[in-house]
């Protein structure tokens, strides 16, 4: 007996293990080492709760069936289920236990409750008992097909098999079918037909319509091999005339030649053997008997057969034709009564193998000379390697084999033809004897023969077999890893260990799984084994994770899955296994290419790798679940891991990715130095994974253009994927430095995307190593330790600090030096109470109350408002925006009845009552006028410095109030009084437009000149005193409509709004956060999300609209990138609810760009509703209202930013044509006297909204580099 390695005692022990692997190989290897003695411990194991240590027993009984054991099979099947239950069935249908029936009966008697796949393998295992009662269940289960629901079409197949086998009339089984009004159900029993005849005839080649598509391809592949085969035989008029039946469509006609052919074959072999033959083999049902049952039934059944099917059942009537003229010789044999030379004849034929081949190969076995007729089998073999009949004289071979015939059966080159497996059993039979023979394999390095020779070692676990293992262990782990995993696991020894460990990588599933087998069942602890037992477990729930998936029919999840290839290195040459998230395949062009970073584990190599074919028949596959499910059409292909793309355009045209590479390669044999076609070759060799290969041409690129942007980028991307940071951040500067005056060669991607990629992976290499950007106003604290690399983050993706905080909210400020938000404000200084002043008022107000005509009051609203005078008061507009200077005007200044003022009357009545503080107090409010003032200066939380616009006179007033809302250059109508040398506001001042101050000033100025040559009375202070009401009236009267306000584009500036349904919230959001022109997402209220419209990508081009700029103002909103160094033109808002979507733009014309953007791109997912417009200015005083103002800019970095693109668009602004400026520019202006004064006015006017935006806490400028750039003092003003 040979000594293996492991005994039946040690093996029988590791069968007690506690982990189920130990036991499940353990059990595997006493069935294959040691079957005779094996059957009572494999009994026992029939009880184990481990599925798979079950299945090794089950299996080892369906190896070696013994009625013996027949009552512990029974217990177990009753226990078991699935592939434990089909195993344990068949042993028991091999032994033709007749309780296996009731067993079933047992275990199914809800059969429409029942498992499908349960069902129907005991339902073939049921069959196979070959008893009256037995085919009487098996075709009764036919009735309850239907109740499996969905899963009905998929068990027909099984069902059919299961009545085939059992002996079920074939022509009952076609009427089921037929009648069934199941369109599944004919398909799938015409291809058991065929498929039990001895053909490959898959359901989907006989489901789809006739003459469509790639299953009639299959079918009709079929079909002309068969007529191929009746042309070799005596028979080949018959397929002359099918192939013109077939020509004409003449289907039943084939179908009554194919019968009457196959009824002429029987009576002849009938006539030649005898009736007594004849009626046994029919009884036995022997082969081909099924065949000939199989043409009569689809001609009898024909009449009552679906139209559309006549076609597929004179197909599958010709297929079975052709194997019966195959099988004819075998038609009412009797192997008892055979004489030799005849069995030799029958047995040595050029025809499939057949069950009565055995009988014939045991009479050979009695004859003297058998050892002859061996090897005549085996030199049959050498010399025809791919003939069917191969595997059985293989198997007659093996039942004699010595060192001669084996090494003549390995010296069998046979193609992966099939008959490998006969060839192993047959070897493997001399045991330790094969080894020498198996030796020249692995010296030879012999590719066919090694792997050959490692699955007979599988079964060989001896010295000899370890060592010839290990002698060559290098080269069998760089070429046939796979077999010598497989190999080295079922012998398992620990010397295997050590070299193994070696070798381990992260993820590699094979060799992880076979470490830990040898580590466990050799009692090794290894730290490693934690690490292999982890993947196990989460391939485990993946894998019950995809197996519910598709039990509930969820295709979308297998689409979903990330997928595990395989892929081999082009540097070392060594496969490993990467879990990959995204391939894109180009169907037609056979190009696929996945977007993940892949390296070597072994090398270290960067995306240079090349597709295996176990890879490529994943990724087919995966594409291929596409089409079981039209919902998954639908699928948003973000979601999916495997996407099919078209092909690759380049050269003008579609061309496949390696056919691009030689392009490319014969382009620059003709101009080796062309930067454009060095950047091209090298970016087609990125395509291809060949990264490793497209550095120096990248290299050579930038040396011949060092303004190749492109050329920097993707070296700074290779170096920052290598982890080398500081040639990293070298390449992205300089791409950065010339981005926008560099040359761009192959640039497929927008522009401006690229540019702003290329800017974030600057500043996130620049943050790692400590650098950061600058900014104006950056202070960068020093010593700062550079960070770790990591890998790149999107801006809208969760940052990796855990803040939970959006990447481009959190980390990426830091990484761009940003700095901290700026403080909260000081609280306001209260302002100073003045007792005097409000004593004074509230006694005025009582007193106009109770003394002043209502006559008076009307007059007063009437000249103020300049309205009609009487009842009801109809008051202007401008009256509801009045902040007291109606009142204040009417105490101080309107003239009553008998010509005083109401504070003049007041005092003459009660001057007496009043203090003397009072007294001096009224004294200066009589000598006071409203007037419109200048701020000069502002000290917060004291007062102001102002210039009365008219008199030209400048005074500090003290005003607490004031100070906090005024800021330079603001224009202020208010009432200046004097007490005890202090200037101060009396009541509040009202803010005035600086936009008409010019036209303002000639208007009061000619009221003026009137006034005096009406009254005699000159100077501003008495006009003003007598017609302060005036400066109300210029804005209702003189002031033109305020300039028409426009968008970039020259379109009006009016609030537009566009109101959509969602079907699909979800799937809108996905949409939109992948468009490049819709960007900063940000979570709103009421479960809302919002998108900023960016002018860039598909929205940056725009036809530009007919408004002039001269009686226009162009009004923009622009976001800026963190790095300081781009801006995009925001177009509109896009808000985004569970069951709506609102579009907000500023003009018409944008509102009708955006619904279309927004219609195309969503594809039906939401509906428009309706459109909404509104004023601008009206719908800004709503929001002012509102409290909806623009929210202050609180980082200080990125105020800093966008002070920096302000600055630089304020640094051209001397050099532009203005049209306020006659079409000039400011520094031809200034040359003269008038245009310096109208400059000025336009600096005055911009440092006021800049100083309005500083009060804000908005991002401002400084214009005092404009104004001595054109030459205008701080002073002047």
């Amino acid at each position: 007996m040979t000594a293996f390695l492991w005994s039946f005692e040690n093996l029988a022990r590791l069968c007690d293990h506690k982990d189920p692997e130990v036991k499940c190989w353990a059990a595997g290897r006493i069935r294959r080492l040691y079957p005779k003695e094996a059957g009572p411990l494999m009994a026992g194991l029939l009880s184990d709760r481990n599925e798979p240590v079950t299945g090794q027993a089950a299996a080892y009984f369906c190896d070696e069936p013994d009625r013996n054991f027949a009552d512990a099979l029974l217990a177990a099947f009753r226990k078991s289920s699935r592939i434990a239950a089909k195993r344990i069935g068949y042993a028991l249908a091999l032994m033709k236990d007749g309780r296996l029936l009731d067993a079933v009966r047992d275990k199914h008697t809800r059969i429409p409750g029942a498992d499908p796949a349960d069902f129907a393998g005991a339902l073939m295992n049921v069959a196979l008992l070959e008893t009256d009662e037995s085919q009487r269940y098996v075709e009764d289960a036919l009735r309850h097909l239907d109740s499996f629901d969905d899963f009905k079409e998929m068990a027909a197949g099984a069902f059919f098999s299961a009545n085939i086998e059992a002996g079920t009339d074939i022509g009952k089984l076609l009427l089921f079918a037929y009648h069934s009004g199941v369109s599944g159900y004919i398909p799938a029993i015409l291809a058991k037909i065929a498929n039990r005849a001895g053909a490959w005839c898959p359901v989907d080649a006989l489901a789809g319509k006739p003459g469509k598509g790639k299953a009639s391809k299959v079918l009709a592949g079929e079909v002309e091999a068969s007529l191929a085969l009746l042309a070799g035989t005596e028979y080949k008029h018959v397929g002359n005339a099918i192939e013109k039946l077939l020509k004409k469509r003449r289907f039943d006609e084939i179908l009554e030649e194919a019968e009457r052919t196959a009824l002429a074959i029987q009576q002849g072999k009938r006539l030649e053997r005898g009736e007594d033959a004849y009626l046994r083999w029919q009884a036995r049902r022997d082969v081909p008997f099924f065949h000939c049952a199989a043409l009569a039934a689809l001609k009898a059944t024909a009449a009552e057969a679906p139209a559309a099917q006549r076609e597929t059942m004179a197909a599958i009537a010709v297929i079975v034709l052709a194997l019966l003229t195959e099988f004819r010789s075998l038609i009412a044999l009797n192997t008892e009564t055979l004489d030799a030379d005849a069995a030799i004849d029958l047995f040595f034929e050029e025809r499939p193998d057949a069950p009565q081949d055995d009988a014939i190969m045991d009479l050979f076995a009695e004859k003297a000379d058998v050892k002859s007729l061996v090897r005549e089998a085996v030199r049959r073999v050498s010399q025809l390697p791919f003939t069917q009949a191969n595997g059985r004289f293989i198997r007659f071979a093996g039942r004699f084999i010595d060192e001669g015939l084996a090494r003549d059966l390995l010296a069998v080159d046979f193609k992966g033809n099939g008959f490998e497996d006969d060839v192993i059993e047959a070897v493997g039979k001399l045991s330790p004897l094969s080894i020498p023979l198996l030796r020249p394999f692995f010296e030879k390095n012999d590719p066919a023969g090694i792997p050959l020779a490692l699955r007979i070692l599988e079964n060989l676990p001896t010295e000899e077999a370890v060592n010839l293992i290990l002698d060559h262990w290098s080269l069998l782990w760089g070429e046939y890893r796979d077999c010598l995993l497989d190999t080295v696991a079922c012998i398992g020894d620990k010397r295997f260990i050590p070299p193994l460990k070696v070798e381990l990588k992260e993820g590699e599933q094979a060799e992880g799984e076979a470490f830990c087998i040898l580590c466990l069942i050799n009692g090794a602890a290894d730290p490693e084994l934690e690490r292999i037992k982890r993947e196990i477990e989460l391939r485990e729930e993946r894998e019950k994770r995809l197996q519910g998936a598709m039990e509930k029919g969820d295709m979308g999840a297998f689409l979903r899955e990330p997928l595990e290839i395989p892929l081999q290195c082009r540097s070392c040459r060594n496969v490993y296994h990467y879990t990959v998230g995204k391939v894109f395949v180009a169907v037609d062009a056979k190009d696929t290419v996945i977007q993940d970073q892949i390296v070597c584990k072994k090398c270290g190599a960067l995306d240079h790798y090349e597709f295996t074919n176990e890879a490529m028949v994943a990724v087919t596959a995966r594409l291929a679940l596409l089409t079981l499910d039209p919902g998954t059409v639908k699928m948003d292909r973000d979601e999916m891991t495997v996407v099919p793309i078209g092909t690759t355009s380049s050269f003008g045209k579609e061309i496949p990715l390696q056919d691009l590479v030689d392009k490319y390669e014969k382009k620059l044999r003709k101009n080796p130095e062309s930067p454009e076609l060095l950047i091209g070759f090298a970016n087609a060799l990125r395509q291809i994974k060949r990264r490793e290969d497209s550095v120096p041409f990248y290299e050579r690129a930038i040396k011949n253009d060092p303004l190749a942007v492109e050329g920097h980028v993707s070296l700074g991307e290779y170096a920052f994927d290598k982890g080398d940071l500081d040639a990293a951040f070298s390449h992205y500067s300089r791409a950065a430095e010339i981005m926008d005056r560099g040359h761009y060669y192959r640039l497929t991607a927008d522009p401006d995307q690229f540019r702003e990629g290329l800017l974030d992976k600057l500043m996130m290499v620049a943050e790692r190593l400590g650098r950061g950007l600058p900014h104006p106003g950056e202070q960068r604290p020093g010593g700062q330790e550079p960070v770790r690399p990591r890998r790149a983050v999107g801006r809208n993706h969760p940052c990796p600090c855990g803040s939970g905080k959006k990447y481009k909210k959190c980390c990426l400020l830091k990484e761009s030096g940003q700095g901290a938000a700026p403080a909260e404000p000081v609280p306001r200084k209260p302002p100073a109470p003045d007792p005097v002043f409000r004593r004074l008022r509230e006694s005025l107000a009582r007193y106009a109350e109770r003394e002043i005509s209502r006559k008076d009051f009307l007059m007063a609203t009437g000249i103020f408002w300049n309205t009609e005078t009487r009842e009801p008061i109809m008051l202007p507009e401008r009256a509801s925006r009045d902040k007291g200077q109606f009142h204040d005007w009417f105490i101080h200044d309107y003239r009553t009845a008998d010509g005083k003022t109401i504070l003049e009357g007041f005092c003459d009545r009660r001057l007496s009552s009043l203090s003397e503080d009072e007294r001096r107090l009224a004294d200066s409010l009589m000598r006071s006028y409203q007037s419109i003032y200048e701020v000069l200066a502002v000290r917060e939380g004291e007062g102001l410095t102002i210039r009365d616009l008219f008199t030209g006179e400048t005074m500090d007033v003290e005003e607490v109030s004031g100070s906090y809302e005024a800021v330079q250059w603001d224009l202020v109508q208010v009432r200046v009084y004097t007490m005890d040398g202090t200037c101060r506001f009396a009541g509040n001042g009202q803010t005035m437009p600086r936009m008409r101050l010019a036209d303002l000033k000639a208007y009061l100025d000619n009221a003026r000149r009137s006034f005096e040559a009406d009254t005699d009375r000159a100077g501003w202070p008495v006009f003003l005193k007598e017609n302060a009401f005036l400066i109300g009236r210029f804005f209702d009267e003189v002031v033109e409509e305020p300039p028409v306000l426009l968008t970039e584009e020259r379109h009006r500036i009016i609030s537009s709004r566009a109101r959509f349904t969602v079907s699909d919230c979800g799937r809108t959001r996905k949409l939109l956060s992948g468009e490049y022109d819709f960007a900063d997402e940000e979570e709103i209220p009421s479960g809302g999300v919002s998108f900023s419209w960016l002018k860039r990508g598909p929205s940056k081009d725009w036809e530009m609209g007919h408004e002039s700029d001269e009686k226009g103002m162009v009004a923009t909103s622009s976001i800026v990138h963190p790095s300081g160094k781009m801006t995009f033109t925001v177009l509109g808002t896009v808000n985004l609810y569970p069951d709506r979507l609102i579009l907000e733009c500023m003009s018409r014309e944008r509102l009708e760009r955006g619904k279309k953007r927004l219609q195309d791109l969503m594809q039906g997912a939401i509906r428009h509703r309706i459109d909404e417009f509104e004023d601008i200015r009206v719908a800004m005083e709503r929001h002012k209202e509102k409290g909806e103002g623009a929210k202050p800019i609180k980082n200080e970095g990125a105020r800093a930013m966008l002070a920096s693109i302000m600055q630089k668009h304020m640094s051209a602004w001397p050099d532009k044509e203005i049209p306020a400026l006659g079409g000039k520019t400011p520094r031809e202006a200034v040359a003269t006297k008038a245009g310096r004064e109208k400059v000025l006015g336009l600096i005055k006017d911009m440092e006021n909204g800049e100083a309005r935006k500083k009060k804000a806490g908005e991002p401002f400028i400084d214009l005092g580099p404009l104004r001595r750039e054109l030459g205008i003092g701080r002073d002047e003003g």
